[in-house]
């Protein structure tokens, strides 16, 4: 399975202000896109290429930091998404472990 959250190239935001998560089971010959959860528009943050990852425990799960400090975590296979917190500083790294 792979994940992408897209970029506009000029301004590295979110296209149309609408963040998505774009899903391949296929290798990438298929995608499918991915909003539940997330703002509908006015949304224009960055994902940096270290600020997603997935959490493969009992609960799998997957998480995408932001440059303006959200922390967002995808259920089902990013079927749905939530916002953890909305006030950090920019978010460059997420990683999860098991304590």
């Amino acid at each position: 399975t792979i994940y992408v959250v897209p970029l506009e190239p000029s301004t590295r935001t979110c296209p149309g202000g609408a963040p998505a998560v774009w899903r391949s089971e296929n290798g990438g010959d298929s995608w499918k896109r991915r909003t539940a959860g997330f703002p509908k528009k006015d949304s224009f943050f960055t994902v940096l290429r270290d600020a997603m990852t997935i959490d493969e425990t009992k609960s799998p799960a997957l998480y995408l930091g932001t440059t303006t400090g959200q922390l967002w975590i995808g259920r089902d296979g990013g079927e749905q998404w939530e916002c953890l917190y909305d006030s950090l500083p920019p978010i460059n790294c997420v990683k999860s472990a098991v304590v």
